[in-house]
């Protein structure tokens, strides 16, 4: 299973956190400013935002830690609070996917990011 570790800036209001998974490494995008952000940074923000914030919901819920993972690493005000908001959108929606599928029965439900 990936394993995260998020350490938020000294200004996480206008500082993005360091993100670190086994998986991908240290996030390109990681510690900037929001004043050094390029359009790519932006565009693997957003991106990684929507595919772990709905990860993290489904495999939570999975788990029996609905919840936990809500937050998310972005603090409230950074981009005036969207990235937070999707971030819980996202999770929401994967928790809920986890709870449908685990209502047909434990062969259709899984952690996301496992092996088939």
């Amino acid at each position: 299973m990936m394993s995260v570790t998020v350490e938020q800036a000294a200004d996480p209001a206008h500082t993005l956190p360091n993100v670190f998974s086994n998986h991908a490494g240290l996030e390109p995008w990681s510690g900037k400013d929001v004043d050094q952000l390029t359009h790519e940074d932006m565009v693997m923000i957003w991106t990684y935002c929507s595919e772990h914030s709905y990860r993290d919901g489904w495999n939570d819920e999975f788990s029996k830690r609905p919840g936990e993972g809500r937050e998310g690493p972005f603090h409230r005000q950074l981009f005036g609070g969207e990235l937070h908001a999707l971030w819980q959108h996202n999770y929401d929606h994967g928790a809920e996917k986890a709870r449908n599928a685990g209502a047909r029965g434990p062969k259709s439900a899984r952690l996301v990011g496992d092996p088939l």
